[in-house]
């Protein structure tokens, strides 16, 4: 094919010349050292007092540096966004609820109002039928006849899924509520259960985090794996034969990405309702809140969706790119746009030599094109310039997949840097002026319209006003870098007795306050939740029960839950006897003496818990038969005593951990035990025809632990259908007490597995030698302002983590598996630190941390009020180890729940030590 440039010839000595100064210039570039940098960095400070104006630039967000773009993309589609995002700055969420709260609603309205909350119902019920058939189609026939990598991922996948399930099934049933529940004009409320349920949306965002990740690995595993391709095929053909309203199954990353889609689809529908509600609406509170959290919810999914798109983003630019030493430097960098402008010498001639220049927040790339759409770009004049950039101008993001790009400059974005105002000429309309103060370089760049000039200048112009800020708080923080001498006091005070008058959220009677660690931002709602929910307890039940009567629909229900909870003991049960036939006498029979002795041990446990699922099946039977009046099944005295035998299986439960271990090192080095249990599997499929799979021992040994939760939950799930006109009210409340006390160890049980994995998951983060204790434990990590004194504002600042015995307050020292060396680095890092939601965000985004300080609680350690001062605000003042230390938080609750949170582990200390006495 022939080229569709028409190259020029230049003289190859100037041509030679100008390359060999490139890279001379480069080169030295490459090569800067950390003092050379921290002396650019310290000329880079001096500009921060000297202000220019920038009224001329026409997008400003002053509030928010650096954030001007939110979606980058090339220059085309940018001018857009830009555009609209500057457009809706001045239309705030106040202004439009005070336009909702002063109109009244017409009947437009209110039939648009029902027609948008039918859609949300429905395409939530879409959205559940769509996980449906992830879990159905995909996931099953991934478990059932994949390799072990397989299954694992397919278990993975599954379990964060089942969260998400759980979360919409009941946000579906409110919505389904919601119609019942009219207002006097007829429309649906949303009642508070409605407004909750959207905030624990949120709960989703361990699956996001994941969600590259399970997409890449299905993938894979689809495309060698050819057994759960056909699997998966059977199985969308009888998915689809056995529900009439699906015609047809999509591939898998269809639904994947189904919970990242959905969760912003609330805030868009709910502000949809709002815009018909007016203030005749009586349920128009509710609504607004109902939007304020379904906003939340959805800025775990928004932010996760666009780093994921703009991680995407920088490693294809990466590849297009070749040539840059700057490139892979900083593990904060976002891109912003790019796009062609040309680079001139004056006003006075039409601009010829062009370049591609793409713009991040911390370098602006200069490139030439070196292939556009596979032909290779070699020579340029005036006419191909312009050629080349009326094309380049409209290109998207898609289109640069089939460009290549090489690197002729490159500069740091800088404090220094001014975007002056300048006037166009005839020859040059649209300038650019760029004046590198910190360089003493004064660039002059040209576009062919205003809208592209606007943006350039505006954009360049946002991420300079974002290095001045960041800058600004770093030169305030360098007079406190060494932070260990700052949180080690030579001088131990005498506190007075403690005080903890002022602790707003405490549990008393020595239990905890927090029972899953995490970061201080989830911490905040789990503790106040806990404390909210205290008085939710059984004699508020037994009262409500006490008053109500039963409807011909508490009946219906009550008689469904009772017939679950026995058809489920039943498959229990059934559990319980393939553990023992299938892999405990096979490993009895044909095992070493080892092996003889871990089936021997397990096999007494489990007979004596089958024994109580047995008895407990034959009395949920004969309650079956022992009907009153009303035609309800009853329980007698028998069934909650059987309840209260479930506490004996605690032996079984403290003991699972060591029995899993035990049967899998087992089954890798015993081949004639795994023959005989694959023996027997046939031998009991063939035996049972109502067993048509037999899944591994480890899915068996933990159905204890599974199991009696359960109870708990099913039994509860029966008293909100019970009234005074039950028969045997009394006997079902005592069985609810006796179900939730035996359920207390196999819960705990679940939260310390989960716990130790979480410590596990901390401890590797941290560049700390600790041990994995039994008694140690994670609660909850965050950012502290340390404070040197009551009259200056701290401005030292740490990433702590708080464990049972000790707090230990670290620096980043790694951030997504790259070292965080120099000041700006960090300063970059402990930012975005400060912006994830999670610590599942934290493991995700792969930091590694340095150890500053390790205090440990001990005995007489204490928590002291204090009020804030002018310049210190939400201060934490205790004395850990005999020596005092004082903390600062960006907000009062976070201050709050430190205080709380250190006050229970020093109430727990001391207590435990007066116990000793």
């Amino acid at each position: 094919m022939s080229s569709i440039f028409n190259p020029h010839k230049r003289r190859a000595s100037v041509a030679k010349e100008k390359e060999k100064d490139k890279d001379k210039k480069r080169e030295r570039k490459g090569s800067q050292s950390e003092d050379e940098r921290k002396e650019n960095e310290k000329k880079e400070m001096e500009f921060l007092s000297k202000n220019y104006t920038s009224d001329f630039v026409k997008y400003k967000l002053d509030n928010q540096p650096g954030e001007l773009i939110t979606c980058s993309e090339c220059i085309k589609l940018v001018m857009k966004n830009v555009s609209t995002a500057s457009e809706r700055a001045g239309d705030t969420l106040e202004k439009f609820l005070d336009s909702v709260r002063n109109r009244t609603m017409t009947e437009e309205n209110k039939s648009h109002f029902k027609m948008v909350v039918a859609e949300m119902l429905s395409t939530e019920k879409i959205h559940l039928t769509g996980l449906d058939i992830l879990n159905t189609v995909f996931l099953e026939p991934m478990k059932k006849v994949g390799s072990d990598e397989a299954k694992s991922v397919a278990s993975n996948v599954q379990g964060s899924i089942n969260i998400v399930v759980q979360l919409h099934t009941k946000f579906r049933s409110i919505m389904e509520e919601s119609f019942k529940d009219l207002s006097p004009e007829g429309l649906p409320l949303f009642n508070t259960q409605f407004s909750k349920q959207l905030s624990l949306l949120k709960m989703g965002s361990s699956y996001m985090t994941k969600y590259t990740q399970y997409l890449e690995q299905t993938t894979n595993i689809l495309k060698k794996e050819k057994d759960v391709v056909k699997a998966q095929n059977k199985a969308k053909e009888d998915y689809i034969a056995a529900h009439s309203d699906v015609n047809n199954i999509q591939a898998i990353s269809f639904y994947l990405i189904l919970p990242i889609q959905r969760i912003p689809r609330y805030e868009l529908l709910i502000r949809d309702m709002l815009k018909d509600a007016g203030k005749d609406y009586s349920g128009l509170e509710s609504l607004i809140k109902a939007y304020n959290d379904a906003k939340e919810s959805a800025k775990a999914s928004n932010t996760l969706k666009t780093q994921l798109e703009e991680q995407d983003k920088l490693k294809f630019l990466k590849g297009i790119i070749k040539g840059s030493l700057k490139f892979g430097e900083s593990t904060t960098r976002k891109f912003m746009c790019c796009g062609p402008m040309y680079w001139i010498p004056n006003l006075q001639e039409p601009p010829k030599e062009l370049f591609y220049y793409f713009l991040f927040n911390d370098i602006l790339i200069q490139t030439k094109p070196k292939k556009f759409h596979g032909e290779s770009v070699k020579k340029q004049d005036g006419d191909m310039a312009s050629w080349l950039y009326s094309r380049e101008v409209d290109m998207e993001m898609k289109d640069l997949e089939n460009c290549q790009f090489e690197v002729t400059d490159e500069w740091d974005v800088s404090a220094g840097w001014w975007i002056v105002s300048i006037k166009g000429s005839s020859a040059v309309p649209y300038p650019i002026n760029l004046l590198m103060n910190n360089l003493g370089l004064n660039w002059k760049f040209a576009v062919n319209t205003e809208e592209e000039k606007n943006c350039w200048e505006s954009i360049i112009y946002d991420q300079v006003l974002a290095r001045k800020k960041t800058l600004e708080n770093l030169s305030t923080r360098k007079k406190h870098s060494t932070t260990v001498s700052t949180v080690t006091p030579t001088i131990r005070q005498k506190f007075v007795t403690i005080d903890s008058e002022f602790i707003k959220y405490k549990v008393p009677n020595n239990m905890e306050l927090v029972t899953c660690g995490d970061t201080i931002k989830n911490v905040i709602k789990s503790v106040i939740a806990t404390c909210n929910s205290s008085s939710d307890n059984v004699v508020k039940m037994k009262e409500y029960v006490h008053n109500r009567t039963m409807t011909d629909e508490n009946k219906s229900h009550f008689k469904m839950v009772y017939n679950e909870m026995l058809s489920s003991e039943k498959v229990h049960y059934l559990g319980f006897d393939i553990l023992d036939k299938v892999y405990l006498e096979p490993m009895k029979n044909a095992g070493s003496s080892e092996a003889k002795s871990v089936a021997t041990s397990i096999e007494s446990a489990i007979k004596m818990l089958g024994s109580v699922s047995k008895n407990f099946q034959a009395l949920m039977e004969e309650g079956l038969k022992d009907l009153t009046k009303s035609g309800l099944p009853q329980f007698n005295a028998k069934f909650t005593g059987q309840l209260g035998l479930l506490k004996m299986g605690s032996s079984y439960i403290t003991k699972y951990t060591q029995y899993l271990e035990q049967t899998t090192n087992i089954l890798k080095k015993e081949k004639d035990v795994v023959k005989a249990q694959d023996k027997a599997k046939e031998d009991y499929m063939a035996a049972h025809s109502d067993v048509k799979n037999i899944q591994a021992i480890s899915f068996y040994l933990i159905l204890p632990i599974q199991r009696i939760p359960r109870y708990e939950l099913l039994i509860r799930d029966m008293l909100k259908d019970i009234g005074k006109d039950y028969a045997a009210m009394d006997n079902l409340i005592k069985a609810f007490e006796v179900a939730r006390d035996s359920a207390k160890a196999s819960n705990t049980l679940k939260t310390q597995l989960e716990e130790q994995d979480k410590l596990k998951a901390v401890l590797s983060m941290i560049d700390i030698q600790l041990d994995v204790l039994p008694s140690r434990r994670f609660l909850c990590c965050g950012p502290l302002y340390l404070v040197v004194n009551l009259v200056s504002r701290p401005t030292a600042q740490n990433f702590f983590f708080l464990f049972t015995d000790r707090l230990i307050g670290c620096n980043v020292k790694k951030m997504k598996g790259k070292d965080v060396k120099d000041e700006k680095s960090k300063e970059e890092a402990m930012e975005a630190l400060c912006k994830l939601n999670s610590l599942d965000e934290i493991i995700a985004e792969q930091y590694v941390f340095e150890k500053v300080t390790d205090t440990i609680i001990t005995e007489g350690s204490g928590i002291y009020a204090i009020e804030d001062t002018e310049k210190v605000k939400n201060i934490i003042h205790c004395k850990l180890n005999q020596i005092p230390y004082k903390f600062s938080c960006e907000t009062k609750e976070e201050a709050e729940v430190w205080n709380s949170l250190l006050f229970d582990q020093i109430q727990r200390l001391n207590h435990n030590a007066k116990q000793k006495q």
